[in-house]
Formats: C-alpha cells, structure tokens, sequence
C-alpha cells in the first residue's frame, strides 16, 4: 500500500508540474489564453483526485477473495516485529507471528502485516480475529482485534 502511494503521489505531482509548466509556455507564445490555462490546472488537479483514493487505498485481489470465501478465526499473537516502516510517523507496518485455532481445523501458525497506529500496536497474547481460506494458510486477513 506504502509502495502504490509513493507512486500516485509522485505521478500526481509530476502531472501538476508538466501541466502548469505547459500552460506557460502555451500561454506565454499566446497559443492559449489565461482563463485556459487556468482550467488545465484545475483539471489536472481535479480528476486525478477523482482516481487516486481508489487507486492508492483500493482492497487487493487477495483481500477480497479472503473477505468473500474465507472462514472466521480466532488468532493470538505469539510475536510483534516493527518492519520498520512508517507512514508519516503516525501509523507503523508490524509484522506479527499468528497462533490461529480455528474451529474443525488445525492450529497453525502464520506471519502477518498490518499498519497499527502508535498507540494501537497490539502486544503479545492479545488475540485478533482473521480470515483465512483452507488450503492457502500462508495468507491470511486480520478482520477485527
């Protein structure tokens, strides 16, 4: 999600400049007028915002299929790691290693992401609720805490 950020914001920002420094230069050779060139950027400002939020916080493919067919458990975490990574110094990527204990299934342990904020970062024995799909137990969703 970090990685597809980085992405849009940089592309939005790179398309703001190349319209705006187009628009001078169109403006500036009298190709086009001011009140045009004002609404190149208010257009590449708008309809890019119309796309990003989707395209930046949209639900993965396999998120989805977890959210449709998976089965409900109860999982404890048995170990917090800090990937290290941050997103604006308010929400923090941990890595959690997942005791889960479904019903008419076996235990099985798996690693799991999420971005906690710094004081929601959960500590070990706390338990959470996750989807997972028989079969595919190396994937997991952590739907509640």
């Amino acid at each position: 999600m970090i990685a597809r950020f980085l992405i849009m914001f940089f592309s939005y920002f790179f398309l703001i400049l190349a319209v705006t420094f187009l628009g001078m230069y169109l403006n500036d050779k009298n190709i086009i007028g001011v009140g045009v060139y004002f609404i190149m950027i208010i257009l590449s400002v708008i309809l890019p915002l119309l796309f990003f939020n989707k395209l930046v916080f949209k639900t993965s493919k396999r998120d989805l299929q977890l959210l449709q067919e998976g089965r409900s458990a109860d999982a404890e975490i048995i170990e917090v790691r800090d990937t290290g990574i941050r997103l604006n110094d308010i929400y923090f990527k941990v890595k959690l290693r997942l005791r889960v204990t479904p019903e008419n299934y076996p235990p099985f342990e798996v690693m799991a992401t999420k971005l906690y904020t710094k004081f929601e970062i959960p500590s070990v024995g706390k338990r959470l609720t996750i989807k997972y799909i028989p079969g595919k137990l190396t994937k997991v969703l952590i739907t509640g805490s």
